[in-house]
């Protein structure tokens, strides 16, 4: 065979097979050592008396070649290795390089093979047939083999040297250059100089079988093992970078709980590695001082600009805290965001924005969530929202969206490029789940959605609740009292709604059903040849929306109250008759606001004050419209005929909550009314006629005022001697939010609830920490009718939502989600269940799992290590009600997967709010032995995870070009080709070209969707271009994403049914 090996003509697996065929003992010296490359080599080990391995070792090698290439001190280098000689250095130096073999042990395929060589290799250890040592003094580069033949064979031995290491790479796959070193003269002299570095080196070999013990394949570990190795492995990023920050924490700030201090810490690496972070503890855990412990941070680290924007009724808590804990912020009310001369304008400098009650901002089309969106781009955001969804996926992706973009997220993904189309693929399956009737397929297509909004979520959202306090900081004190949360105890208050309507409630809701709602969808009434028209079509779609929500709000009304009810109709009634009027004079006018600035103090019409908003008649069905709106009008009045004359002493409703009020505990406890209508407020202000009662509704003017004076020892305010405390309120939604009211112990709805998400809101102003009340009261009022008697609450319920269905009909589609009704939580509600009013899961709990982790690092350090020392590839056996295997895979840092296959290997779920249940156990849980073809049922796993690894890279490499990019590139292309265009300019196109083809920011596209709208083109586009690369710095390098990290098996677990076959 030629002398010369380089693993293309020649492989150095095959030369090294042939000569031990005549080698009595072998030794070699490698840099690289990984245990897999004896695979290639075992038969022919097996009849060697003596093998000698001299390994290398790289620490502390980056440190020296810096210092003999920069800074040129050979002194200082020897010096340095001077060091590495002592004793304890050189333990540390062979304690590390067997961590790295350990590490080196675990990478996959973790095949029956494998395991059988771990085993070969521990015999051959064990018999004293195989020594290793490592080598600790300088860079050990050399690679050398050295074969000493049989007695009797010609000569005493021959040697390779050469690159390769004793790795598959070296042995037959990676480009090479080794070369057959002949002679007993030159064997003698690489003998010697092998003899002399094994002299130097530390034995390892007891290190090696030690790493081989406890390896994955040579032990079975417990199912408690592969639980706690799954928590620290999913959390360790977060652990690693808690323990590397140091918070700056100083005399100016609030004080903070642990809980909330973590949360801080939390918070802080989801802000470093995505640029946003929502905190959203449920409510009355105290969002509040996790965002002034995430400002004051921030502040001290040098994000000094910043800026505070929340909901009008809480300004004045946020100047208070940050007057009183040294925040310099801008704080800005939600209500000036709408307006065109938007504070935020003015704002030339802002590093970080803290958003509270986030949710306000789920509607991107309202104007409000553009002025926020533009100002946001680039800046640190913190969102504090405890209900950050309503009931839609799109809820989340607009907040989402105010700190990441859909064309280039920080987040992972999955296989999507962009953050539209991971929402929109979420969208369909909860889309598809609506339109199914229960089944497996539906409970699939709602799985499937969780399982994404989970992934995504547990990047970005920090959530603690209640219980996770309780069972994590039991003994966490405020201001030294214990933290306690009351218990909930929920009542469901039944009223006669027929009795209140005077028995006409089936009458009057069969009118409703019978309007056309004509004025609020004119749109609908537009003559067909110009319904094509964009103009028209934004009419119509207008108008159904508009009717859509004239028929929630009836309907809403109608529950709420008889004035609410009545004093809706009264109004539609006039704006009607205004409306038919200026019919008559030839005009139609859409807008209500517009309609009675047509009308003067007298009820003269004057169409000269309003230029638009007016339409022609001759682009409608006139006679389609007039008819249908006098057939509402007199729909309407019979509706408010038959309740004009509804007396408060007729009103069941008011009269049961009358009643009620009269009740303990509600007769000397501190209680919230609250209602959706201010009609509504004021006519139960009206008749409940109490001296300590006060109504808070939007036109209030003073509301921080009555809530000092309802709830001053939560608000930490002194009556003065003229000031009487309030016991009752009533108020609508604006006192729902953020507000501490906590000196109650009762929350009454007096509306029917279509979904939990207010509820939430309105329960967490007296259920927060500091209440000082064991139990607090939540109490719903629910309609019956007469023919309701006797049922149970699913069929009252069913029966509810069925009235409410047949009144909407098809409008339910178009309507806002919060408008939509919620099933579920509608039963729980009514049933009395607590679940639905707090601690709904938004997601699988990170925070949970790191908490579990921290715990055990804490307070059960010895554990903590040895789970953190676990080997990867570890596996178990244990009993479970289902059969399959899990297996846990990841790349360091970047992605990590869990999966649960069948016994054909196809996946059962990757959800970990799935699986870990399936894993959870006890330290006593039982270990089975392992079932034969674990191994072979793991490696699918392994597959699986890399094609969906490939399929990242690709959809990172290869994103989809939008219209607007491909506009600028074709006008590119075009000039490009044109004979006079000159050769500098050709180079600055395909430069352009190259950059504008990446994935790009959505207010880059904006900019060149104004471009594609204006028909710029030629020089004056590459010009435009060119400047906005350099404006929004679109020519800084893109990671590199061509491959990842190796794939690590970090644990598997076979699952089976008792008395089944595996």
């Amino acid at each position: 065979m030629p002398d010369i090996i380089d693993n293309q003509t020649q492989k150095l697996t095959d030369h090294v097979c042939q000569i031990l065929q005549q080698t009595e003992s072998v030794k070699f010296a490698v840099g690289y050592f990984f245990v897999t490359g004896l695979q290639e080599l075992k038969q022919e080990f097996s009849h060697l008396n003596k093998i000698q391995l001299l390994i290398g070792n790289q620490t502390n090698q980056q440190t020296i070649d810096a210092l003999m290439q920069q800074e040129q001190q050979p002194e200082r280098v020897k010096k340095i290795i001077g060091k590495r000689q002592t004793p304890r250095e050189k333990q540390r130096i062979a304690t590390e390089t067997q961590a790295k073999i350990r590490a080196a042990l675990a990478v996959p395929p973790l095949t029956d093979s494998t395991e059988n060589l771990f085993e070969l290799i521990q015999q051959w250890l064990d018999s004293g047939k195989l020594e290793v040592r490592v080598y600790t003094k300088e860079k050990f580069h050399a690679k050398a083999y050295l074969f000493s033949y049989k007695e009797g064979f010609y000569g005493k031995g021959i040697g390779i040297v050469g690159s390769s290491n004793l790795t598959v790479s070296g042995l037959k796959n990676n480009t090479e250059l080794n070369v057959l070193v002949h002679g007993d003269d030159n064997f003698a002299q690489l003998n010697h100089w092998f003899e002399r570095l094994w002299a130097d080196a530390l034995p390892f070999s007891q290190a090696l079988m030690q790493a081989i013990q406890t390896s994955w394949a040579s032990k079975i570990y417990t199912p408690w093992d592969i639980y706690l190795k799954t928590l620290y492995k999913l959390v360790e990023e977060r652990l690693e970078y808690a323990a590397s920050n140091i918070i700056h924490w100083d005399s100016k700030l609030p004080p903070l709980t642990r809980f909330q201090q973590v949360a801080v810490d939390q918070g802080l690496k989801i802000l470093r590695d995505h640029q946003g972070v929502f905190i959203s503890d449920v409510v009355g855990l105290g969002k509040t001082f996790i965002g002034i412990g995430l400002l004051k941070h921030l502040q001290r680290t040098g994000f000094k600009h910043q800026v505070i924007i929340c909901p009008n009724a809480l300004e004045k808590d946020w100047r208070d805290n940050a007057n009183e804990y040294e925040v310099f912020a801008e704080i800005i009310p939600l209500s000036k965001l709408s307006i065109t001369d938007s504070p935020l304008k003015r704002i030339k400098y802002a590093d970080v924005v803290l958003i509270d009650e986030s949710h306000h901002f789920r509607n991107a089309n309202s104007q409000r969530y553009a002025v926020v969106e533009e100002f946001l781009r680039g800046k640190t955001v913190i969102l504090l929202t405890a209900t950050p969804r309503n009931n839609s996926a799109w809820d989340l992706y607009n907040q989402i969206r105010l700190f990441q973009d859909d064309a280039t997220p920080s987040l992972n993904l999955d296989t999507y490029d962009n953050l539209k189309k991971y929402f929109q693929a979420v969208d369909k399956l909860e889309q598809q789940a609506r339109e199914l009737e229960i089944s497996a397929e539906k409970t699939d297509c709602l799985n499937k959605a969780r399982h994404k909004i989970e992934q995504l979520l547990q990047q970005v959202l920090i959530r603690r609740r209640r219980n996770h306090i309780n069972k994590y900081y039991p003994d966490e004190t405020i201001n030294g009292k214990p933290i306690k949360f009351p218990t909930r105890q929920l009542q469901r208050l039944d009223y006669n709604i027929d009795d209140t309507y005077n028995n006409l409630y089936d009458d009057i809701r069969h009118h409703i059903a019978k309007l056309h709602y004509a004025r609020y969808s004119i749109g609908l009434y537009v003559k067909e040849a110009l319904r094509g028209e964009k103009k028209w079509a934004n009419l119509a779609r207008a108008g159904r929306s508009l009717r859509g929500i004239m028929r929630v709000l009836l309907l809403k009304r109608f529950e709420s109250s008889v004035v609410a009810f009545r004093n809706t109709v009264t109004k539609m009634l006039k704006m009607h008759n205004l409306f038919l009027k200026i019919l008559q004079q030839g005009y139609i006018v859409a807008d209500a606001k517009l309609l009675e600035k047509l009308e003067d103090a007298d009820g003269n019409l004057d169409f000269e004050s309003v230029q638009d908003g007016k339409y022609s008649q001759e682009d409608f069905y006139l006679e389609d419209l007039e008819r249908d709106l006098r057939d509402d009008m007199a729909q309407l009045s019979e509706i408010l005929n038959m309740v004009t004359e509804i007396t408060p002493a007729q009103d069941d409703k008011l009269q049961s909550l009358l009643y009620q009020l009269q009740q303990a505990p509600l007769a000397t406890e501190k209680v919230i009314i609250f209602t959706q209508y201010s009609d509504t407020a004021r006519y139960l202000y009206e008749q409940i006629k109490a001296d300590n009662l006060a109504v808070i509704d939007s036109k209030t003017k003073n509301k921080m005022q009555l809530l000092q004076l309802f709830s001053p020892r939560s608000n930490n305010y002194q009556l003065n001697k003229n000031e009487t405390e309030l016991r009752l309120i009533i108020a609508t939604d604006v006192f729902s939010e953020g507000l501490n009211l906590q000196d109650a112990a009762a929350v009454i709805n007096y509306d029917l609830h279509w979904n939990p998400v207010r509820l939430i809101q309105r329960v967490g102003r007296i259920d927060r920490i500091g209440s000082e009340h064991d139990t607090i009261y939540i109490y719903n009022f629910f309609p019956e009718t007469a023919l309701d008697e006797g049922l149970g609450l699913r069929e009252l319920l069913r029966r509810r939502i069925q009235e409410i269905h047949d009144t909407i009909g098809e409008d339910e589609k178009i309507l806002d989600e919060k408008e939509r009704l919620n099933e579920a939580d509608m039963y729980s509600i009514y049933n009395n269940e607590d679940a639905s009013t707090e601690d709904q899961e938004i997601c699988f709990d990170m925070n949970e799992a790191e908490m579990f982790i921290r715990n055990l690092r804490d307070n059960d350090k010895a554990t903590f290590e040895r789970i953190r020392q676990l080997p990867d590839g570890i596996r178990a056996a244990k009993s479970s009600h289902i059969n399959g295997t899990f297996v846990f895979c990841g790349v360091e840092n970047r992605y990590k997967r869990l999966y649960l296959l069948d016994e054909l290997g196809k996946i059962i779920s990757s959800s970990p709010a799935e699986i870990l249940p399936l894993l959870q156990c006890k330290a006593d849980t039982p270990t089975h032995p392992l079932p034969n073809g674990h191994n072979k049922r793991v490696e699918p796993a392994r597959r699986l995870f890399e094609e969906h690894l490939n399929k990242i890279i690709q959809s990172l490499k290869h994103p989809e070009i939008t219209p607007e990019q491909n506009y600028i590139i074709n006008k590119f292309n075009e000039w490009r080709d044109d004979l006079l265009t000159t050769e500098n300019q050709r180079n600055l196109i395909n430069h352009l070209i190259s950059v504008i083809s990446q994935p790009l920011p959505s207010y880059v596209l904006t900019e060149l969707r104004a471009l594609k709208r204006k028909k710029i083109a030629g020089s004056e586009l590459v010009e435009k271009i060119d400047k906005l690369v350099y404006h929004f710095e679109l020519e800084k390098p893109k990671p590199n994403l061509s491959t990842f990290p190796i794939t690590k098996i970090y644990c598997s677990e076979s699952l089976w049914k008792p008395n089944s076959k595996i």
